[in-house]
């Protein structure tokens, strides 16, 4: 009589032993026989509970680990978004993030306000409570076609652009 386990690679999933006991047939079936098969087959299950007990207290550790190594590089991007929102809340200059609108044709027709830092209300005297979520057309409807051209070409082409205009609004 046989009991035979297969062993597998707990990240391949590929047998890497078989762990069997072998007991004459004739033996196993006087009493005492089988009862020593009995206690042997318990002893190896529990031996086999043991080995899968470690692997998964081997994997909690790596696990765990792995968590830290994530709590420490999530706190690094927090503190690194925390540095860059100051930044642009702090510096001198206006800054506005648009999303471009586009027509059938794909042509930039309008650009809707995303988010504008303290010094862009400073230069513009548009509020960013106001202006948040509102197109440039809804915000200042006698906009030039030629901002919205501009802002379209930067966005759309992804080359930078570089120029002077003045706005009559």
């Amino acid at each position: 009589i046989s009991f035979l386990v297969p062993l597998k690679h707990h990240q391949t999933g590929k047998v890497i032993a078989v762990f069997g006991m072998d007991y004459p047939a004739e033996k196993f079936y006087n009493n005492a026989d089988s009862q020593t098969f009995i206690t042997g087959m318990v002893v190896f299950v529990v031996w086999l509970l043991l080995i899968s007990l470690i692997v998964i207290i081997s994997r909690n550790r790596k696990l765990k680990k792995e968590r830290l190594k994530t709590a420490f590089a999530n706190k690094k991007i927090r503190i690194s978004e925390e540095q860059y929102r100051l930044l642009i809340e702090q510096m001198q200059d206006g800054l506005a993030v648009h999303e471009i609108i586009k027509d059938e044709g794909g042509k930039a027709v309008d650009y809707r306000f995303l988010s504008v830092n303290k010094s862009y209300e400073t230069l513009t005297g548009l509020s960013g409570r106001q202006i948040i979520g509102k197109t440039v057309l809804e915000v200042l409807p006698g906009t030039e076609n030629y901002w919205i051209e501009s802002y379209g070409s930067v966005a759309l082409t992804g080359k930078p652009l570089l120029y002077e205009n003045y706005s009559k609004e």
